[in-house]
């Protein structure tokens, strides 16, 4: 039993001392690294979620409108056309082209 303290308290306990606190130290930077490595990888996912956000916000993302024609009053041959939006974003620059279709259709013919 004797020999072996005075191995540890010797070089070659000194070298197994060093070994232990260089594994411990080694093993207590790879667990913090994880813990960084964590928290950067979830920013970089909130950093892309951002950025598809604006990017919906400048483009519209799967927002659109369409027309619908609302009664202006019952029994009146007139009626009101209200662009109806649907999604979570603005949409820009919208257009509308309205054609009477018989008319077309007449002057198609006559032409």
């Amino acid at each position: 039993m004797k020999a072996i303290f005075s191995e540890l308290l010797g070089p070659s306990g000194l070298v197994l001392l060093t070994a232990i606190v260089s594994g411990l130290g080694a093993f207590w930077v790879a667990v913090q690294q994880s813990k960084s490595s964590q928290a950067l990888e979830a920013k970089n996912k909130k950093i892309e979620e951002l950025q598809e956000r604006i990017s919906d916000l400048i483009t519209g993302g799967d927002s659109f409108c369409y027309f619908q024609i609302g009664a202006f009053a019952p029994g009146a041959n007139r009626g009101i056309l209200m662009a109806i939006h649907h999604g979570d974003y603005p949409v820009y620059d919208v257009k509308a082209r309205m054609v009477d279709l018989q008319n077309f259709e007449q002057k198609k013919i006559s032409n």
